[in-house]
């Protein structure tokens, strides 16, 4: 898990590069992405640190990730994708949401298989 929780803490400080831009709302359509993208950076770090010390909010937090940050994705794709017809539109979104329904349902189950090593229980 530490090795998890630096490759984290990497991302979070990877996300955090496009802070700048986040700033430049005038000369930026995107800013909002980039805002969101600065958050989530911020909260992968806190994430990172948490998953370090064992804290049990991380680990509830982990569930609350796993879930946003598809549903994100999803959001993302919507908004920025832009076909040339709406079929096409609404068939790229019904696999991006497929993906991040498997993507959930499997790292979900990975996660709660973490749970000893936040409770203090017995690691094997």
């Amino acid at each position: 898990m530490k090795i998890a929780a630096i490759i984290i803490g990497i991302f979070g400080f990877w996300h955090l590069t496009d802070l700048p831009k986040a700033f430049q709302v005038a000369d930026n359509p995107k800013w909002l992405l980039d805002v969101w993208i600065c958050i989530s950076g911020i909260l992968l770090l806190l994430f990172s640190a948490g998953i370090w010390k064992r804290h049990v909010f991380a680990w509830y937090f982990g569930f609350f990730a796993i879930a946003l940050w598809p549903l994100g994705f999803v959001v993302h794709v919507y908004h920025f994708f832009a076909g040339p017809s709406v079929g096409e539109k609404a068939l790229v979104i019904g696999l991006c949401s497929v993906v991040a329904i498997l993507f959930i349902a499997y790292w979900s189950f990975v996660w709660y298989r973490q749970k000893k090593w936040f409770f203090n229980e017995q690691v094997v």
